[in-house]
């Protein structure tokens, strides 16, 4: 959406787009304080002026605008072919800042539909359990929590504090979910959301209460009038269009389970620029 909306905008400002076309590097003139870019070389797949496909494209100004390394991760939200374009910036000396600060969070898996497992779909509080090949399943969530007030209220947190944070595995919360499912896809495992039932019992054996969780939890629900049985009742309330978009992917929520996984989401580096968005 972002793309075909920035597209559009270009068409309106009637600036030439070059379809097919790739940038391999970026041109640059002068040393240190006075090196300047010139503009790139690209390949055009449609060019039939000589036979290596090559062009030169002049400019004064290039924004880099190409989107992350999605390619760096095999479990990804990022499109796929998404490749960044990092690399042809330190090859062209342009200073690269934090590129150890990636964000990762649970998403479903990126040869299905890749999309964050954020906001009402961890706050309706279903049933998360994975799988084996043979088909066992495992209320693995059980090893981590001691409570399923706990472990409830840390599915409903996971809504609003998606993005694993090392501090949030501490006093059993949010982000040692994130630890959980990833250790049990490392043993081979898939993980499910399932809207169709409730969250198993945790480690004290006490089944899923409604009225027995956190006070910040019941309180969003209760302002939502959200405080129903069954988390498919509960995610038609708060937000019916997470259902249809699923649907229009391909997975129907009100039918069956969801499978997902934990994917790298974001890179929080990148190029280093001023407050004008100028790089080095």
């Amino acid at each position: 959406l972002m793309v075909k909306v920035l597209a559009q905008e270009a068409m309106r400002l009637n600036i030439p787009l070059c379809d097919h076309t790739t940038a391999i590097r970026i041109l640059t003139s002068g040393e240190g304080e006075n090196r300047r870019v010139e503009g790139v070389i690209a390949i055009d797949k449609a060019c039939r002026d000589n036979p290596w496909r090559m062009v030169v494209i002049r400019c004064q100004h290039l924004v880099l605008a190409t989107g992350g390394p999605g390619e760096l991760y095999r479990d990804s939200v990022y499109p796929v072919n998404c490749f960044s374009a990092l690399g042809m910036a330190l090859e062209a000396g342009i200073t690269l800042v934090n590129l150890t600060e990636s964000q990762f969070g649970i998403g479903t898996p990126r040869s299905q539909f890749p999309w964050n497992l954020s906001g009402t779909y961890m706050q309706a509080m279903p049933r998360i359990y994975s799988q084996d090949h043979s088909g066992r399943q495992y209320n693995f969530l059980a090893t981590y929590y001691p409570t399923t007030r706990m472990l409830a209220s840390a599915i409903f947190r996971k809504g609003y504090q998606w993005p694993f944070h090392a501090e949030r595995m501490l006093e059993y919360g949010s982000s040692l979910l994130d630890v959980a499912v990833y250790e049990e896809t490392q043993k081979g495992r898939d993980v499910f959301l399932d809207f169709l039932r409730e969250p198993e019992p945790a480690a004290d054996g006490t089944l899923f209460n409604l009225r027995e969780l956190d006070d910040d939890v019941i309180d969003y629900l209760q302002q939502n009038h959200a405080l129903l049985a069954q988390p498919l009742a509960r995610l038609t309330q708060m937000n019916p269009l997470a259902i249809r978009l699923y649907q229009m992917h391909g997975h129907d929520l009100t039918a069956s389970p969801l499978k997902f996984t934990l994917n790298n989401q974001h890179l929080n580096g990148g190029i280093e620029v001023d407050i004008w968005a100028r790089t080095s």
